[in-house]
């Protein structure tokens, strides 16, 4: 292999690296939408927390995608880097990071759903006559401004 060609593939290393999610910032999020949804989360070392009580809303909502691993109603750690798994004298963390089933819970109660459009229960589809409907129109009404 040639010099330019392990240089363009250390570029693209550098460049996946880049784009990648840092861990503070997928903290940073759950952290704050979890708590917003009731859930009690708190630091227990550097890093490393413990969930006391994740919301029924989160366990439910979970059940409905039916991805992944249930959820669990309590952690005993977590963690957002693989580094902080195993801490030596420390219970073992679970690893939350994209696809772990209880941050995709947590990102679609908090980003997802909340813009999905309820469904128009008790709306049927109805064939209008147009010729009816145009007769029953008035004319705009013109207001003057004063």
């Amino acid at each position: 292999m040639d010099f330019s060609k392990v240089q363009k593939i250390r570029e693209d290393i550098e460049r996946a690296e880049a784009r990648r999610l840092q861990p503070h910032f997928i903290a940073a999020f759950f952290l704050e939408a979890f708590q917003r949804l009731g859930g009690t989360v708190r630091q227990r070392e550097p890093k490393r927390y413990e969930i006391t009580n994740v919301p029924t809303l989160l366990r439910n909502r979970d059940r409905s995608l039916g991805m992944g691993e249930p959820i669990l109603k309590r952690y005993e750690r977590i963690c957002f880097n693989k580094e902080l798994i195993n801490v030596p004298g420390k219970p073992v963390a679970t690893f939350v990071c994209p696809s772990h089933s209880l941050l995709d819970a947590t990102i679609d109660l908090n980003v997802c759903q909340p813009f999905q459009r309820e469904p128009d229960f008790g709306a049927s589809s109805v064939n209008y006559d147009w010729k009816e409907l145009w007769g029953r129109g008035e004319e705009p009404q013109r207001h003057k401004i004063m």
